[in-house]
Parts: C-alpha cells; structure tokens; sequence
C-alpha cells in the first residue's frame, strides 16, 4: 500500500475545516483565575491576577539569553515577573502600576511569575 500524502494534518486526521482559520485567544476556563488578589496571599502554583506598582527592572547584557525582569509590589509582598525572550518591554519601569496574570510560582527566592499577560494600568489619582 502506497503512503498517501496530506498537504495539512487536518486532512490527515479528518478533521472538519473551522470557519475561521485563527485559532481562539488561549485564555484560562472560567472561574479558574480568581478577581485580582495579593501577593501574600496567592499560593505557590496557583493561577492569580496581581496588580502592584513596579519598583525594579533588570536588563540582561545582550551577550546572554534575553529576559526581562521586573519586581511588582503591592504592599502586602513582592513579586519577581520574568518575559523570557524580551530585552524590554515598552511602558513598563519603575513606578509604572502594572496587572499581572498567570501561574505564580513559590520557592527559596521568593514568588515569580514567568511569561504573565499584563496590562499596563493608569496612574493613581492623587
């Protein structure tokens, strides 16, 4: 028997085509991302949305693997959050009030979240 050959994996496994060609946004499920929460309180591998004022950033030297860091504060504890791949991200310094979501991780350093979705908010009113 002859392989037969499928121009796309679709076909292949005979799959139906979408109406639309581009996938859906890749959001968590509903209700697994709580309202926004503290550092403090958000335990080790849990998915949270944490919003705080950034007091740090690091820039790596370009002879090394590109990463972005910033340190977020929100009054209850701090939070390394890592871009992996980005040099800088525009918009985001010290002093600039920040949301982020994603899967904060707990160890010996303190708390990190890695590759969070963010969003850059207004500054406060004094």
């Amino acid at each position: 028997m002859a392989a037969r050959h499928y121009p796309c994996l679709a076909a292949a496994l005979k799959l139906p085509r979408s109406a639309n060609p581009m996938p859906e946004p890749l959001t968590p499920p509903a209700g697994t991302v709580a309202e926004p929460g503290t550092i403090a309180g958000t335990d080790d591998r849990q998915l949270a949305r944490l919003t705080g004022t950034v007091k740090a950033v690091t820039f790596r030297p370009p002879s090394t693997a590109p990463a972005f860091e910033a340190v977020l504060e929100d009054g209850t504890g701090t939070l390394r959050v890592v871009w992996v791949g980005q040099h800088a991200i525009a918009g985001i310094g010290p002093g600039r009030r920040l949301a982020v979501e994603g899967r904060l991780r707990r160890d010996a350093h303190g708390a990190t979240m890695r590759d969070p979705r963010y969003e850059l908010l207004p500054e406060a009113i004094q």
